[in-house]
């Protein structure tokens, strides 16, 4: 399911705010990314690079907030498949 680009950007948007940065470091990133990427781009593509940056700066946050699973409990888990 494609996200249209609205609700991309609100949700995104929301998400910014909890990633714990100052908002001028945090777009300061994103415009690098952006820039890094081919003058012939599909806005699926930036997109995808602003859904990526969105999902590291969450495991980023919840390593520091100690929201994490072992690799032992995970293992664990996976043998109750």
């Amino acid at each position: 399911m494609k996200l249209t680009i609205k609700v991309f950007i609100i949700s995104l948007l929301s998400n910014i705010k909890k990633w714990g940065k100052n908002m001028q470091v945090i777009k300061k990133e994103i415009i690098e990314s952006i820039s890094n990427l081919p003058d012939e781009v599909e806005i699926e593509d930036i997109m995808y690079r602003l859904y990526v940056i969105d999902k590291i700066k969450k495991g980023q946050l919840a390593v520091k907030n100690n929201e994490v699973v072992s690799s032992t409990d995970l293992k664990k888990e996976i043998d109750t498949w």
